[in-house]
């Protein structure tokens, strides 16, 4: 464009010297409308080019094959994982052209070489051992997805194999041969920056002065005044990059200076006599209208509160449910059944879902409950057995379904489905939870351990519900199990007995022998006896806890048992390891303690790790 310029100026010059400083201006000016308007020509006939989706989708492949290769040469395995996922979706995306023209072949090179890339760094252990964590990662997921991948292209693999060269058509660097590749059939589509130059036509540097004026003429005009304007407007050399930039100025002249919209303010109504009674609500406050229990004018029955308790547990464990919400809405249902005066079969099925709900607040069953959630489980349920208690005409079932419930007809026994003893159950396991997850040191965990004394009572009352409607025998274990895991590590202080109170030893003795005679399960009577011989040797009773431990062979027995009664058995044995020591018996005390001892891990096998938690 510049050649074609001085050319024009060289032109002028020939003819006369005294022309110059009149020539030069306009020339410049017709040089720089040139200039422009093939710019604008090259813009167009760029836009112009189409190309076909065969095309687009070959050089999208290649383009991603090619950065794959690069970064395989500098063993960026990261780079690699991110290509060669890059490269599965654009192939899933090529089907229908694949499907009429034919899988490319530098995609089967591709996905070939990648497999023995990976397969030979991966046994490469030298090298495997210099990569960074992150590249470590992403070979062991590359290795693992290029297998799974290229067991869908098993045969063109084996012949990729057989005959590689008849694959060689590499991705070349070179325009030219990059240009050919598309006749060849190798699937690479010429870049829209070619097309432009093959279609794009170069007019000579000789044109006619007689059109450059022309030209001139039609855009600039004859004015003087609309030539000192473009003069102003034109730079003289052409026109430059900074010519288009936007400048700082003409910000301010697009932009008019708009104001901050200011917050609408609630306008005032005078209050009159006739509005008494009424508030006023400005239109920025949003009315939330919360969905009553109940319609209007619905007659409330115990068929109508039964059937929103079955509402509510229908949505239990569901991902979007309001638990809190859940809790407070049973919590109203007892209220409405006491107002009401519906019943206490009604009355204590809500108490009863009520606990449920609270369980089934903490999403994650390893993750203890607040502290809050806690203090009202434990109220809920001193309520509910309290309303047991004064009405024994009323039972849980435990294994009645909800259809078959009797909650108004008084000529039968009224009966509710559920069960006292697992409510029970799972609030002990969560004491427990609570307190493992407590920092040992602090305050908070001596004002939740006086919470042991309420769950004992609780246990104690639960056992005398089952014992009062004649519950089998194995509720009747499970309960005395909850009793004797809150005494069994109780070291009985207490020298003279009082009259008529019993001591812990006859107490221990009187559950865990009830527990040896009724129970059908393995695991109740395992840990019951482990914590019988607890009991034993922490009173320093050696024989009594050695007889009952040889006489039960649990040794030979608890490596089939699950972890917390191996953890119990391992304490065990070391309780009664250090009875011994106290009595002196040192040969005894080191066999019994030398195989805990030896094994360098006496911490992890009695449950003494301190874990930090976040």
């Amino acid at each position: 464009m510049s050649s074609r310029f001085f050319a024009q100026l060289g032109d002028s010059s020939d003819d006369s010297s005294s022309s110059d400083s009149e020539v030069e201006a306009p020339v410049a000016k017709q040089a720089a409308a040139r200039q422009y308007s093939s710019i604008l020509e090259e813009s167009d006939e760029e836009k112009r080019v189409v190309r076909s989706s065969k095309d687009k989708r070959f050089s999208e492949i290649n383009e991603t094959i090619k950065a794959i290769r690069n970064h395989k040469k500098i063993k960026d395995i990261t780079k690699v994982q991110e290509g060669f996922t890059t490269l599965c979706q654009i192939y899933a995306k090529s089907q229908s052209v694949i499907s009429k023209n034919g899988c490319p072949r530098a995609f089967i090179r591709c996905i070939a070489d990648l497999e023995l890339y990976v397969r030979e760094f991966w046994e490469d252990k030298e090298g495997r051992s210099k990569l960074n964590k992150i590249n470590s990662k992403a070979l062991a997921a590359l290795r693992q997805n290029v297998r799974k991948y290229n067991k869908d292209f098993v045969s063109e693999i084996e012949e990729y194999h057989k005959d590689p060269e008849s694959y060689e058509e590499v991705i070349e660097e070179d325009e030219d041969e990059i240009e050919k590749s598309d006749d060849e059939g190798v699937g690479f589509a010429p870049s829209s920056t070619k097309i432009a130059k093959k279609s794009r036509t170069t007019s000579s540097r000789g044109d006619d002065e007689e059109e450059f004026e022309d030209d001139s003429d039609d855009m600039w005009g004859d004015d003087s005044s609309e030539e000192s304007s473009s003069d102003d407007e034109v730079p003289a050399i052409g026109y430059t990059a900074a010519y288009f930039l936007k400048k700082k100025d003409d910000d301010k002249k697009d932009k008019p200076n708009r104001k901050k919209k200011e917050p609408r303010q609630p306008t005032k109504v005078p209050a009159n006599k006739e509005d008494e009674g009424w508030t006023t609500v400005s239109g920025t406050d949003k009315v939330t209208k919360e969905k009553p229990l109940f319609e209007e004018d619905a007659e409330i029955t115990v068929e109508l509160v039964n059937q929103k308790i079955a509402e509510l547990s229908s949505v239990r464990g569901r991902r979007g449910a309001k638990r809190q919400k859940n809790i407070e809405t049973l919590e109203l249902l007892s209220g409405v059944c006491v107002s009401e005066e519906l019943g206490i079969p009604i009355l204590a099925k809500c108490m009863y879902y009520t606990c449920l709900a609270i369980f089934d607040y903490n999403p994650n069953m390893a993750v203890c409950m607040k502290v809050e959630i806690w203090v009202q489980l434990l109220t809920t349920l001193d309520k509910l057995l309290s309303l047991l208690e004064e009405h024994r005409e009323v039972h849980f079932n435990e294994g009645m379904p909800e259809e078959e419930e009797n909650l108004e007809d008084l000529e039968k026994q009224l009966t509710v489905a559920g069960s006292i003893l697992v409510i029970m159950e799972r609030a002990d396991d969560e004491f427990t939870k609570l307190l493992r997850n407590l920092d040992p040191h602090g305050t908070e965990y001596v004002e939740r351990l006086s919470d042991e004394a309420k769950l004992c009572g609780l246990i104690l009352r639960v056992k005398a519900e089952l014992s009062h409607r004649r519950a089998t025998h194995e509720e009747m274990c499970r309960t005395y199990l909850r009793e004797i895991e809150h005494l069994y590590y109780k070291v009985d202080y207490q020298t003279a007995i009082v009259e008529g109170e019993e001591s812990s030893r006859s107490k221990m003795d009187t559950l865990c022998k009830y527990i040896y005679r009724y129970d059908s399960t393995d695991r109740i009577r395992t840990r019951a006896m482990l914590c019988h011989i607890y009991h034993h040797a922490l009173h320093n009773r050696w024989s009594e806890g050695r007889d009952l431990m040889l006489m039960s062979h649990l040794q030979q027995s608890i490596s089939h048992a699950d972890i917390p009664t191996k953890i119990l058995h391992n304490r065990t044995m070391v309780q009664l390891g250090l009875c011994a020591f106290r009595k002196g018996l040192i040969q005894h005390a080191h066999t019994t303690l030398n195989e805990i001892q030896s094994s360098q891990k006496s911490k992890e096998l009695l449950a003494q790790v301190y874990l930090l938690r976040g």
